[in-house]
């Protein structure tokens, strides 16, 4: 049997290697190819999600990205994103990250959204004391409480209670039907639930006043001053019997006084005559003295 020289060995060896390898480079590329098609779970919001508010399964859901899209920090299971806050508003669309939640609220849920020195508390409201739905978490309000009067013996007051208060929740009910409750015109009022951060006197104090009275809330601008305006009691005979008394103005200045253009004309004056001293004749039409 003839020898195979060894540099033919050699030269088989080196062209099975290449053609190892090749076959090695072509199968993970296609593997690639097909992760990259694949992509990863992210999840994603279904709906606009305001800042502020509690994510919930209805809000997000997960679907397939292709790695060079996913953004860094994107969430890749719902329940990393289920029951926590949102920092800022989310588009539909949008791909739920960790600069987008709250930190604290992943952990706390709603109660991360709660101030440290205050508490969540709940009151009830309709499209009028709830200021006609345009109420969100983040929003600050002033809360007015009416007690109505117990017949002529007692008069209805109105008090502004607190003010800057924070929303922490707003949550809108459009099915009352079953409760009965009807506004004047006979349609069924659109029932509502207002979330507070009030402190603990507050709170107790706002629970009197739901139950003794009417809680309304005053919408504050978006970039009112933390100031608080000093208010009283108003009763109801201030409104029936004190009448309005407008803001005193400055009255206006009187303009200075500027001389006329032209020159009056000299008042008039009867000729003086001067006396005589010898006798006035009178013939007819004419006058002589002599």
């Amino acid at each position: 049997m003839q020898k195979i020289p060894m540099k033919v060995l050699v030269g088989i060896a080196v062209v099975l290697s290449l053609v190892t390898a090749g076959l090695v480079f072509s199968y993970l590329k296609s593997q690639s190819a097909d992760t990259a098609k694949k992509g990863e779970p992210v999840v994603v919001a279904t709906v606009d999600i305001p800042g502020r508010t509690v994510i919930t399964k209805e809000m997000v859901k997960v679907v397939m990205v292709p790695t060079d899209l996913v953004q860094p920090g994107a969430a890749n299971d719902l329940s990393k994103v289920v029951g926590v806050m949102s920092r800022v508003p989310v588009n539909l669309g949008d791909q739920i990250t960790d600069r987008r939640l709250a930190i604290e609220g992943k952990v706390s849920g709603f109660v991360g959204a709660i101030p440290s020195d205050k508490r969540a508390f709940t009151i009830a409201a309709n499209d009028i004391s709830g200021v006609a739905g345009f109420l969100k978490a983040g929003d600050y309000v002033d809360v007015v409480v009416t007690l109505a009067g117990k017949g002529d013996s007692e008069e209805g007051v109105s008090k502004m209670l607190f003010q800057n208060v924070l929303v922490l929740a707003y949550n809108r009910n459009d099915n009352m039907e079953s409760t009965g409750t009807k506004d004047k015109s006979g349609a069924a009022e659109k029932m509502s639930s207002v979330t507070l951060a009030v402190s603990p006197r507050e709170a107790t104090v706002l629970a009197l006043a739901s139950e003794s009275g009417k809680v309304s809330l005053a919408l504050r601008p978006f970039q009112a001053s933390p100031s608080f305006a000093l208010l009283n009691t108003v009763s109801t005979s201030d409104i029936a019997y004190r009448p309005y008394v407008p803001k005193q103005t400055a009255p206006a200045a009187a303009p200075a006084y500027a001389p006329p253009m032209y020159s009056p004309a000299p008042a008039y004056s009867p000729e003086r005559v001067q006396p005589s001293s010898g006798i006035t004749v009178i013939r007819g039409t004419k006058v002589s003295t002599n």
